[in-house]
């Protein structure tokens, strides 16, 4: 049985608004990487909203208040960071990696993202559309992936 290494610098902060920080150091790298976990996700759906998680995670970093998805694109590629949304089953989780220097402007784009997302037409019909495409494929050739979405009703009680 694997068990995960002890941090011994792991530390807990709550702030006012009840958002809990988990932070740890690790003092050779001169990165940051941040995971921001919402409590969401494709458990937390009813039937007729079914995909609308997945359709987040797909969509949040493609524009926000000011902001072009080939803008935001260029702010993080232009530093060598990284950005990226994704769901699960149970969160949403807003990632970024950046070197320190550049972690404040980093976190202020994610913060603004989080904020005030346009969620553009074309970006979204794109995505249902892809969306779309994957469940027909799904259904065209059912194999592990029907199993796995059994396994999560079950653990997951959705």
């Amino acid at each position: 049985m694997t068990t995960l290494p002890k941090l011994s610098n792991l530390r807990r902060a709550e702030l006012n608004n009840g958002i809990v920080l988990l932070v740890t150091e690790n003092s050779a790298a001169d990165v940051i990487a941040t995971r921001i976990f919402i409590r969401a996700g494709s458990c937390y759906e009813n039937p007729e909203k079914a995909g609308l998680a997945n359709l987040l995670g797909a969509v949040l970093t493609k524009g926000c208040d000011g902001l072009s998805s080939l803008e935001i694109a260029e702010r993080v590629e232009s530093v060598g960071a990284s950005l990226s949304a994704d769901t699960a089953t149970d969160y949403f989780v807003l990632s970024l990696k950046t070197v320190t220097a550049d972690f404040i402007p980093m976190l202020e784009l994610a913060t603004r993202i989080l904020r005030s997302p346009t969620f553009p037409l074309s970006e979204v019909e794109m995505e249902k559309r892809i969306a779309l495409q994957d469940v027909r494929l799904q259904k065209e050739q059912p194999s592990e992936d029907s199993a796995t979405e059994k396994y999560h009703l079950v653990i997951y009680l959705c």
